[in-house]
């Protein structure tokens, strides 16, 4: 009896016979993408960003450029968009449900922090350091806070405590900003340049300080 080896890429080839003659389900759609935030992720992170080509990308992911391209309209939207799949497994709505303002805005932080210092995004965050002169558009896409998962829970979280008259009448992209700010900044740049490792008691320490020094200002 023949046996017949199956390259790695058989899944996605797979995938793309089963649409010939027709358009993907969104089952398959969804599939696809996936596959190339998949393939993305394990490129970029072993590779860096400039040494990584959306031609490997796609073949990695067992599909075509032109698939990958009419997903993500550029190298840098797609890393960017795998960056934001890493953060947006942190952070859970679950977190906005009980507790007093306070308990809730720490928790919160804390996830914001464990998002920030996963090892996927402290090497990410070295690679946007590295290539942002000669990559702007990466740089500019990766400081667009309303892509960072935790901003719309936090706005959510303010403008509750705002509406109850449990904070001052600040704007609020500005304010949860100058948080989120406070709360990952120093340990991202220490974390990222190995001048200090922030261990769970480490960041719920940070947390503290920040929480308490952000509701002092803003009451």
């Amino acid at each position: 009896m023949k046996t017949t080896n199956t390259p790695a890429s058989a899944a996605g080839k797979t995938c793309s016979e089963s649409r010939r003659g027709g358009r993907p389900s969104l089952k398959q759609a969804a599939d696809i993408q996936e596959s190339i935030l998949d393939a993305a992720e394990v490129l970029f992170l072993e590779a860096g960003f400039s040494a990584t080509g959306i031609e490997a990308i796609a073949k990695h992911a067992g599909t075509s450029k032109a698939t990958v391209y009419a997903r993500f309209s550029s190298k840098e939207a797609l890393f960017i968009a795998v960056s934001n799949r890493v953060l947006s497994t942190h952070f859970s709505p679950i977190v906005l449900r009980t507790g007093s303002f306070q308990e809730r805005l720490t928790d919160l932080a804390v996830q914001m922090l464990d998002a920030l210092l996963d090892p996927k995004i402290l090497r990410m965050y070295r690679i946007i350091m590295a290539e942002s002169e000669r990559f702007p558009e990466l740089a500019r896409l990766s400081d667009n806070k309303s892509a960072f998962a935790g901003q719309h829970l936090l706005e959510t979280l303010l403008a509750e405590e705002q509406a109850a008259g449990h904070l001052g009448t600040y704007a609020l992209a500005p304010l949860s900003q100058l948080f989120i700010a406070s709360v990952v900044l120093e340990p991202l740049r220490l974390e990222s340049l190995g001048l200090r490792s922030f261990d769970t008691a480490a960041r719920r320490e940070w947390v503290n300080l920040v929480v308490t020094i952000f509701l002092n200002g803003c009451r």
